[in-house]
């Protein structure tokens, strides 16, 4: 059973949060839905807290909304998205509606700078995870500049195929 959920727009830390919220008693999976459709995602076996740091979960809000588990909504300028959209990666851009719709999810909302400010960060780590902060740790994590390696990433078509079939479901 999913014990925490962050979601966020694409380009908003959610690959470098996963890294922080993946500890020795927690295990923070990013972007599951790579690998595991929305009703597979509380049968993930660990003896870890478990979590996911997506950023396609918000294309979900009743799944959003039903599910218990604590949640960290982050905000990122739209242009700074879609600007590391366009120009870095050149995949689709997202609208302003897709964006707005992010203040509508129940839980902690979080601009994507207060996840790089100590004490925010603290608080979030904290409500989240449920456990005391890791203060050197996080220090040791803000240096760095975490990013998925997508020629390593592996993807289950059928997952993907689910994800895109609800998506297409939800828009009309």
């Amino acid at each position: 059973m999913l014990d925490f959920i962050v979601t966020g727009l694409p380009r908003s830390g959610t690959t470098w949060i996963a890294n922080w919220l993946t500890t020795d008693q927690t295990l923070c999976i990013h972007d599951p839905l790579y690998k595991y459709t929305l009703d597979e995602l509380n049968g993930i076996i660990t003896s870890k807290k478990l979590g996911v740091s997506c950023t396609a979960l918000w294309r979900f809000p009743d799944y959003l909304k039903d599910h218990q588990a604590r949640k960290l909504i982050v905000h990122r300028d739209l242009k700074e998205v879609n600007d590391s959209l366009a120009n870095e990666m050149q995949v689709d851009t997202v609208s302003e509606k897709d964006a707005a719709s992010l203040k509508d999810i129940f839980g902690i909302h979080a601009d994507f700078k207060d996840i790089f400010d100590k004490d925010r960060a603290k608080e979030i780590y904290e409500t989240l995870l449920q456990l005391p902060f890791d203060e050197e740790r996080y220090l040791q994590l803000v240096e760095m500049n975490i990013q998925p390696n997508f020629g390593k990433v592996t993807f289950d078509l059928d997952k993907l195929k689910d994800f895109r079939r609800r998506i297409e479901y939800d828009a009309e």
